[in-house]
């Protein structure tokens, strides 16, 4: 059960790593349906201070969160590493 669920993960993960450079891209070729770009690295940027603030807010408190998880996952590997360590 495990192995086909990390399986399908894979794929889906790679599914949206492919999509991603099609999201940027529609942006710039199909202008006449989707708003300008709001973040650029090289021009100024189009947004709102009051709506880049809680954007950025959020973005702080997502990442922390993901960085938390990340590291409570590999705490608990290396935990369930010595259980099986000392069991064996």
């Amino acid at each position: 059960v495990w192995s086909s669920q990390r399986r399908n993960a894979q794929i889906f993960s790679v599914i949206g790593l492919i999509n991603l450079p099609i999201i940027k891209g529609s942006v710039i070729w199909w202008n006449t349906l989707h708003q300008g770009q709001t973040f650029s690295l090289t021009q100024s940027w189009n947004i709102d201070w009051e709506m880049a603030a809680p954007l950025f807010v959020i973005f702080i408190g997502f990442l922390s969160i993901s960085l938390a998880i990340v590291s409570l996952d590999v705490r608990g590997s290396i935990l369930w590493q010595r259980i099986n360590t000392l069991r064996h």
